[in-house]
């Protein structure tokens, strides 16, 4: 047996190519060319909207393995329905570690985020994440600004990821990276005030100051964007 099929193990190939279908009918030639210039990356693009992929995925049972095989297609919106439709407790740290990897935009890091690792221990995911990947420290930072949202953010968690920004700090010299912080330091700031001191110490930081000080100041704002 192959390496392949014991990570990715055979899916329900009809299936698969019906999803494929009904994401043909969501195609939208303009916002695909708009996503392509914004956000470009590795994978192609139909131009579906994320509000129509999650109505898609709303019509399927979660299912690793069919996850796994739109994974594989690399189109962005196989990716992001492969996201929603992933089984967690299904999934072992090598497939998530090979997600993280081909990660390659800021609206993937977010969407893996936001409906698949939030459901992941974080000690798992920080272990997994290769610090000089910007994909994947975003994508670790978008699951603390997901997780405060839900209030499901614990003590431990928001210990580990701030020792994570104090010990990699030069992970969030990118600016897209820093962005994130800054979201997920709001929000931890507004829901968990035990931890503004720590913040507030962290923003000391020259390399932090001019990236997101900005977005301290409007946790609200932030909170609906990580909904």
């Amino acid at each position: 047996m192959s390496h392949e099929i014991i990570l990715f193990p055979e899916a329900n190939n009809a299936l698969v190519n019906e999803i494929q279908r009904k994401l043909r009918l969501r195609m939208n030639g303009e916002t695909a060319a708009k996503i392509r210039k914004d956000s470009p990356g590795k994978n192609k693009t139909l131009g579906a909207s994320i509000i129509h992929l999650r109505e898609l995925a709303g019509q399927y049972t979660p299912d690793q393995t069919v996850a796994n095989a739109l994974w594989r297609k690399n189109w962005r919106e196989t990716k992001i329905l492969a996201t929603i439709l992933a089984e967690p407790a299904k999934m072992s740290k090598v497939q998530l570690g090979i997600w993280l990897d081909e990660c390659d935009t800021v609206e993937l890091a977010e969407q893996l985020a936001y409906n698949l690792l939030v459901n992941w221990p974080l000690t798992d995911i920080i272990e997994i994440t290769d610090h000089r990947i910007i994909w994947q420290t975003i994508t670790l930072t978008n699951v603390i600004a997901r997780k405060a949202v839900l209030n499901k953010l614990q003590d431990v968690e928001a210990n580990l990821f701030i020792n994570f920004t104090r010990t990699q700090s030069q992970a969030f010299n990118n600016h897209n990276a820093a962005t994130a912080l800054g979201r997920a330091f709001a929000l931890i700031y507004r829901k968990m005030p035990d931890y503004r001191i720590t913040i507030d110490e962290i923003l000391q930081q020259k390399f932090l100051t001019s990236n997101f000080c900005s977005n301290i100041t409007e946790p609200v704002e932030i909170e609906k964007q990580c909904l």
